[in-house]
């Protein structure tokens, strides 16, 4: 799937200005989850195969995703989410598998 995105959004310039440090991601985390849902934006540049700052897009949406795990489901079909969400489930922390419970469960 290839989404191509503005260069010229606001989220699009942070990422592009930030390192790849934990704390810039961490930043990053914390503009997108502001009030003015900049999530999808988010997306949209972690999906974009062509550019390389995908890269810093998919680890901040894995900062995202770690804490708030149902934010991910507008964004999937859910045999895709079942699938991703089952993977591995086991080795994952309490708090991931009751969220992916809660997910598959909302899901059927």
């Amino acid at each position: 799937m290839i989404i191509f995105t503005s260069m010229n959004q606001p989220i699009y310039k942070l990422l592009s200005e930030k390192t790849a440090h934990r704390l810039s991601l961490k930043f990053i985390r914390d503009y997108t989850l502001q009030p003015r849902g900049k999530l999808s934006e988010l997306v949209k540049i972690s999906w974009n195969e062509k550019d390389k700052i995908l890269i810093k897009g998919c680890w901040s949406l894995k900062l995202i995703f770690e804490n708030q795990l149902k934010l991910i489901l507008p964004f999937w079909k859910g045999e895709e989410l079942k699938t991703i969400l089952l993977q591995d489930y086991y080795k994952h922390s309490a708090a991931y598998q009751a969220a992916a419970k809660d997910i598959l469960r909302k899901l059927k």
